[in-house]
């Protein structure tokens, strides 16, 4: 019975990634758990730069996350300014939704 749970868990949590686009809400909310997972995995890999990087507690995934998600949106503002035909093209117009779907995808 344990086994069932836990895999219908783990095709909950990768059907939360596989959202469709529309959305706006829900991709700002995966790029957040996205971000969140590679501040995770880079204070597992490199505990005393990261500690160095954002500080210690249960604060400093949240300071990573907010930059992780800083660097994205300069990432899909310089890409937006660039070319803006391409960037409507690839995250389906130039608004919200637009910019949420391209931090999902550059933090992702």
């Amino acid at each position: 019975m344990k086994h069932h749970v836990l895999g219908l868990a783990a095709v909950a949590v990768a059907g939360a990634f596989a959202l469709p686009s529309g959305a706006s809400a829900s991709a700002l909310s995966d790029a957040r758990a996205l971000a969140k997972l590679d501040c995770a995995q880079e204070r597992a890999e490199d505990p005393i730069e990261f500690r160095l990087a954002y500080g210690t507690g249960h604060r400093a995934i949240v300071r990573c996350v907010r930059v992780e998600l800083r660097k994205a949106a300069l990432d899909c503002r310089e890409d937006r300014l660039e070319d803006p035909a391409e960037y409507r093209a690839e995250y389906g117009g130039s608004g919200r939704a637009a910019f949420h779907r391209c931090l999902r995808d550059k933090v992702g």
